[in-house]
């Protein structure tokens, strides 16, 4: 999507869902204005449970599009991608554009630097050539039914582009926003016509598939491919986008083992303050605990006036490009969610994940005064855990280690504060 879409939903806010999903309303947690932390004294939430036993979904990871962003430099990819130094991201996802008129160099660059820095790396059209639609135009339009093998020929064509170039694609999709007409780049395709493409054109795509993309992660364009059995065997991902919808379970596609990808949302942020960038770690939040497996943002780099990108002009990390670091350098793939009181205390939020002896636990305080935040620890162990903290004030900064004494610990959570613990 480009960035003119959010200045549809503001002009046509009051139409239906299908028609029009405003980019602001979906969430209902109303987070305070920003302020300095102070000397408020701190209240003390309820206990959190954290159950190291019991294991939810796998994290795919947390990452980003590079489409109409050209060819992003070095120092860029090392800043979005790395995870050596506190200043880099550590995204580990990065979702390219396949251009209608082949234009693919910038996107191929983009996927080697990406993949490079231990990224992966999926694919999405916005149209097909003009060549396999109905209306010879890349905007708005469908795909000409007759030409089904073709477009998917024409798919396999951009993975094994990318290839060559020594990246293999962790997927392919069928479509971005299938169910959305903008005056840019799109193509429609209705649910049946998704399940029909999957069910039989799908295997000659040569990567795995993924079906949806819809603007709202609208079942209605993925359910019809995931309870035909065929076409279903032939689906690996479901993704689907956050504009006007906020996240929820897909059991559908879950108890078809389905991997669940959020591809595509933002928030604009353009005093780079606090308090949008709390409502991003609430989203991405929310996603984990309705088991998603992955989520990714929008453009990451400052274009056509966009404000919601995750660095500057000056390659510093803004704080909407901190609230998903303080996810994606310490979540790493291959992560499990791990069970935790989600909501302890009003506007404190949480999750955890572990991997082996690894456990990471994320805590939002969006209350404008501070908040001494109790974790009771069952079935496992940690001996310390290190805080990092993105406010006001702080962006990824480490602070000083909390230690935990019988399967316990108690975390004072600054005034609309994001926290990473990392046990040591």
């Amino acid at each position: 999507m480009k960035i003119t879409k959010k200045l549809i939903y503001l002009a046509f806010v009051s139409i239906t869902f299908m028609l029009s999903c405003a980019q602001k309303e979906q969430d209902p947690i109303i987070i305070p204005p920003e302020v300095i932390p102070d000397n408020t004294p701190t209240v003390t939430g309820n206990n959190a449970i954290l159950d190291l036993s019991n294991e939810q979904q796998v994290i795919d990871g947390f990452g980003g599009s590079t489409a109409w962003n050209g060819a992003i430099s070095d120092a860029q990819a090392d800043i979005l991608f790395g995870n050596n130094v506190s200043s880099q991201m550590g995204l580990s996802i990065c979702r390219l554009r396949i251009d209608p008129n082949n234009n693919w160099n910038d996107e191929k660059s983009n996927a080697i630097k990406a993949n490079a820095r231990g990224a992966k790396v999926f694919a999405s059209p916005w149209s097909p050539p003009i060549s396999l639609k109905t209306n010879n135009n890349v905007v708005q339009g469908r795909v000409d039914s007759t030409k089904y093998n073709a477009y998917a020929l024409y798919l396999k064509s951009f993975g094994d582009y990318i290839k060559a170039a020594g990246v293999t694609l962790t997927a392919i999709s069928i479509q971005n926003e299938p169910d959305w007409k903008p005056d840019y780049e799109s193509c429609s395709w209705t649910g049946d016509e998704i399940a029909k493409f999957t069910k039989e054109n799908a295997p000659t795509v040569g990567y795995p598939f993924m079906i949806g993309e819809s603007l709202g992660l609208n079942t209605a364009i993925t359910d019809p491919a995931l309870n035909d059995a065929a076409a279903c065997a032939n689906v690996s991902y479901v993704g689907g986008h956050l504009y006007g919808r906020t996240p929820f379970t897909y059991t559908n596609a879950i108890n078809k083992g389905k991997k669940i990808w959020m591809t595509e949302h933002y928030y604009d942020n353009a005093n780079n303050n606090i308090t949008e960038a709390l409502k991003v770690a609430k989203e991405i939040n929310d996603c984990m605990c309705t088991n998603m497996n992955a989520y990714v943002w929008w453009w990451m780099l400052p274009l056509n006036g966009s404000t919601c990108n995750l660095i500057n002009s000056n390659n510093a990390i803004t704080k909407n490009g901190c609230a998903i670091a303080q996810f994606a350098k310490w979540i790493r793939p291959g992560f499990k969610r791990v069970s935790i009181s989600p909501n302890p205390y009003a506007n404190v939020y949480l999750s955890a994940y572990k991997n082996g002896t690894k456990t990471i636990i994320v805590v939002i305080n969006s209350n404008t005064f501070s908040v001494k935040q109790p974790v009771m620890i069952q079935n496992g162990s940690i001996t310390s855990l290190t805080p990092i903290e993105t406010s006001s004030t702080n962006s990824i900064v480490t602070l000083s280690v909390l230690p935990v004494t019988s399967s316990n610990f108690s975390i004072n959570l600054n005034a609309q504060s994001i926290t990473t613990l990392v046990s040591n």
